[in-house]
Order: structure tokens, then C-alpha cells, then sequence
């Protein structure tokens, strides 16, 4: 659940590079794994213990890629050089060794090596040959994310989600169709298809799943409605499934849906029936913080989830004192966690709201220079990523369809990115290849960048939302609520201009 992971694990964020700014991780010798962007990077393997050693066989091959990877390129033309060898040593290790621990964690790397070499034909291939032979759940299930990562990784979402609805069609019945039909949902609705990603999910509530995961797929259902603007089809739905005898982890997560069902139909809403609204929704929010307050390991681990929920609302109805103080409390409470990391970040992004910002003006990659005080007048997303992070690149379909939908729309995108200078082709392809249309800052300065230290970022991705006067609407946001926030800052501009 999409919305899950932005609450709670802090909006994962990155702030230091990879091998060669993009390239995946090695197959390390070490016996810890790197890690992996799909759901089961080491595929049939126990992600309790460690990595086995390598095989007398695998090492001198093994050794290679750490000797390369220890080398950073000193200019754009030693990457190439350098990443043509990673490549062509990770292809011979998959063709002598089909069958390792490692074995998966390599042909990630080929394949991410390849895509971003501008060789997405023969990542692709790669990735179906992969699929075409891996036997069992687990390799089935890291064969497909292999390639589903590749096709939005470079932009071909409907070919990713093409890619899903043949495969479920075909019906392999190995276990692990319902997870890739929950993948499935979250790609349709990341397109807006909400409609089709509960068909998707609903066609397998007739099936024969275990009992958890027609839950989970009940309340993901419902908070698809809540992203649809349908949040009184998600709260009927809610009341009707606590009727039945749930976990107390899924009672939790019902508890935490209501209440962000009730926050959806408080903005819905007007006058009394809002305020009504929204009342109900802390009062759900509230069951889980006092549990958490009694005991932070109670119902783990969305009494953080709605720590952070109630914090949102108060921003959004202009209550930045109380969301502060929300998180404030939060920090303290999951201390030394990752939830009290994610309630320090979320803070420091809501203190921005309502601040002026701070004026910028940077080179992009055709050759011009854009700048705050020309955007004048106009909403401006100023968003901050780079080629090697992966959770930047999971924005940007994201990214393209605001662009899309905003099209004539006084809406700017500007892109900064913090690439390093020597890897500047690399980033040309990818924005071309991704068909990325809108301005891309590049000062080759990376975290020294003038705009970096003025916007006070130290992670990746991060946005900020400036409204036509030049003032901060929000910080922080990601997927469905930042396209939300715009298209609530997109009408009252509109409103406005009818209004004149």
C-alpha cells in the first residue's frame, strides 16, 4: 500500500550515491547482500540468515567487480569504459553461474546497467530469458519485478502493466499471483485507473486465497475508493468489514483507513458536515496514538501512521502549530526508531509551509537558465532527485502525469538534479529517454549546489510546492497526495481568475 510506505518508513530517501551514480549494486563476495529494489531480490533464499560465501569459482570473478567498483571514473568517458567492463563481467558470471544465491542480485545489475547504458532492447531480453526459466514462487515472483522495474524505469508503464495482465491471465498457479495482482492494483492506480485496479483485486477475492490476504485486499480496496475521491464507498465498506473477526494488526490498519476515510470526506465536505468530518477522523486517528502512547510496540505500526495522519490533517486546515507539535511528540515517542527519523524529517518539511521561497535561479540541461522570480504567477513543483535514486525514479510516472494533466495549466515543473558532473551524458539519456519534458536544473555542483543549500536539502527525492506569490504551500509531499494538493492549488486558482 503505496500510501503506507510514504507514512511510515519516512519517505525513503537517499543521500549518497551508488557505484558510478546509477549502476546496481554488485554481487558481493561479503556475506551481506546489497539491496534490491524488487520484493525478493535473492529469490528462493532465506532473508533471515546471511549471504553464503562465494564458491572457490565465483570469487576471482567476484573480486573483479569489487576492484572496478573501488575505482570511481574521473570523467564521463571512464564511466562508459568503465561500465561496458562491470557489464560484461556480470554477464559472465550469469552464463557460468545460473543458479547462485548471487545470481539474481547480478542480473538486477545487468539489467539496470544495460537500461541505463541506452541498451533497454537487451535488458529486456535479459529480464524475459530470466523469466522464462526461473522455476518456484519466489524466482517467478523476482522474474517478474525484474521486469516490471525495467519497464518503468524507462518510462514503458503501460508495457509494465501490459507485461502483468497477460501473466495473471495465464494462470501459472505457483502461489504468487494475488501479490502480483496487489502490484498490479498499485500500478493501475498510480495511473489514476482506480476503477480497473479494484477490478483487478475484487476478480481475486472470488478465488481461493488465504483469509489475510483477502483482508488486505478488502482494505486496499477501500483505500483505492479513498484515492478515487470516493471516500463514503471506502468508509461503508470499512464499517462492514470490522464487523467480522479480524486481527488485531488488520483491526489497526481498518482503524487507520477510517480515519483517512473520514480526512478525504472532511475536504469533501463544507461547513458543518466537514468540520463533523474531520472530527471523526482524528477520533480514529486518536484509538491508535493513545495505544502507542501506552505502548509503542501496541498495534505497530500504525499508531506512527496515525501520529502522522493527524499531523497532515492539522497542515492541511492551516493548524501548523498543532502538526508540529504532533510531531514533536512523535520524535520523542519512537525515539532511535525510523518512525522518530521520519516524524524529524516530516517536521522540518512542515515548517516550511508558509514560508517565502527563497529565490534560485540555476542552468538546465537545453542550455537555458530558469529562475523563481520568472515563474512568477504560477504554481511551481521544485523537486530535487537524481539518476541513481531509486525512490526519485518511482516518482516520476508520477511526475509526467501531473505534467500531462496540467498541460496550459499555470503549473511549472523544475526539476534539480544533484547527478554527479561526470556522469552529465548518462543524465541527458535518461531525461530523453524518459521523455521528461519539463525544466532540468544541473549545476554540476551536487549537495554544494546554491539551490541545494538555500532549500536546506540533504535527501532525495524532495519537493516543494511554491504558490503563484512565491510562498511555500507544502514540503515533503509524494505520490497521490502531492497530485491531490495540486489539483486543490490548480481550482483555487482557477476559482480565482473567474472571480476577477
Amino acid at each position: 500500500m503505496k500510501r503506507l510506505v510514504w507514512l511510515i518508513l519516512g519517505m525513503v530517501v537517499c543521500s549518497v550515491p551508488a557505484f558510478a551514480q546509477g549502476a546496481a549494486a554488485t554481487p558481493s563476495p561479503a556475506p551481506a547482500p546489497a539491496a534490491a529494489a524488487s520484493p525478493d531480490a535473492h529469490a528462493g533464499h532465506d532473508h533471515g540468515q546471511a549471504m553464503p560465501s562465494p564458491s572457490p569459482e565465483e570469487r576471482p570473478l567476484l573480486e573483479k567487480m569489487e576492484r572496478l567498483k573501488s575505482q570511481p571514473p574521473k570523467n564521463d568517458a571512464e564511466d562508459q569504459k568503465m561500465r561496458k567492463e562491470y557489464t560484461a563481467l556480470l554477464k559472465e558470471y550469469v552464463k557460468k553461474f545460473p543458479a547462485t544465491p548471487r545470481t539474481p542480485q547480478a542480473l538486477q545489475a545487468l539489467v539496470q546497467l544495460l537500461a541505463t547504458g541506452n541498451q533497454v532492447p537487451e535488458a529486456e531480453q535479459t529480464a524475459k530469458e530470466f523469466q522464462a526459466s526461473a522455476k518456484g514462487p519466489q524466482a517467478q515472483m523476482f522474474a517478474c519485478a525484474l521486469l516490471v522495474d525495467l519497464y518503468m524505469n524507462v518510462g514503458q508503464e503501460a508495457k509494465a502493466i501490459g507485461f502483468l495482465l497477460d501473466y495473471l491471465k495465464q494462470g501459472s498457479n505457483l502461489g504468487h499471483e494475488p501479490m502480483l495482482a496487489y502490484k498490479l492494483a498499485g500500478l493501475l492506480s498510480d495511473q489514476d485507473r482506480y476503477g480497473e485496479a479494484i477490478g483487478v483485486l475484487e476478480s481475486f477475492l472470488k478465488k481461493e486465497i488465504p483469509p489475510a490476504q483477502m483482508t488486505r485486499f478488502e482494505l486496499r480496496i477501500a483505500d483505492l475508493h479513498i484515492s478515487a475521491g470516493r471516500p463514503k464507498d471506502a468508509i461503508d465498506k470499512l464499517e462492514a468489514l470490522r464487523k467480522l473477526q479480524l486481527s488485531d494488526e488488520d483491526k489497526s490498519l481498518s482503524t487507520y483507513f477510517l480515519g483517512m476515510g473520514h480526512a478525504a470526506l472532511s475536504k469533501a465536505l463544507k461547513g458543518p458536515d466537514s468540520e463533523r468530518a474531520r472530527k471523526k477522523a482524528f477520533s480514529f486517528f486518536d484509538t491508535l496514538m493513545t495505544g502507542a502512547r501506552k505502548d509503542i510496540n501496541a498495534n505497530y505500526p500504525y499508531g506512527a501512521m496515525a501520529f502522522s495522519a493527524a499531523a497532515d490533517l492539522l497542515l492541511s486546515t492551516g493548524d501548523k502549530a498543532g502538526a508540529l507539535k504532533l510531531y514533536e511528540e512523535m520524535g520523542k515517542l519512537y525515539k532511535e526508531r525510523p518512525e522518530g527519523m521520519f516524524a524529524e524529517r516530516a517536521a522540518k518539511d512542515a515548517a516550511w509551509t508558509g514560508k517565502q521561497a527563497p529565490d534560485f535561479s540555476g542552468p538546465t540541461l537545453d542550455g537555458k537558465t530558469v529562475t523563481l522570480k520568472e515563474l512568477a504567477g504560477k504554481l511551481v513543483l521544485l523537486d530535487f532527485w537524481a539518476t541513481w535514486c531509486q525512490p526519485c525514479i518511482g516518482e516520476i510516472p508520477l511526475l509526467k502525469r501531473i505534467a500531462k494533466n496540467a498541460a496550459g495549466r499555470p503549473l511549472a515543473i523544475v526539476s534539480v538534479s544533484l547527478d554527479n558532473p561526470k556522469q552529465l551524458s548518462q543524465l541527458k539519456r535518461f531525461v530523453d529517454m524518459q521523455g521528461l519534458t519539463w525544466s532540468q536544473v544541473h549545476d554540476g555542483k551536487v549537495w554544494e549546489s546554491p539551490i541545494v543549500k538555500k532549500y536546506e536539502v540533504t535527501g532525495i527525492p524532495a519537493c516543494f510546492l511554491i504558490d503563484e506569490k512565491g510562498q511555500i504551500v507544502r514540503s515533503g509531499l509524494r505520490g497521490h497526495h502531492l497530485k491531490d494538493v495540486i489539483q486543490q492549488e490548480l481550482a483555487r486558482l482557477d476559482q480565482a481568475k473567474q472571480g476577477k
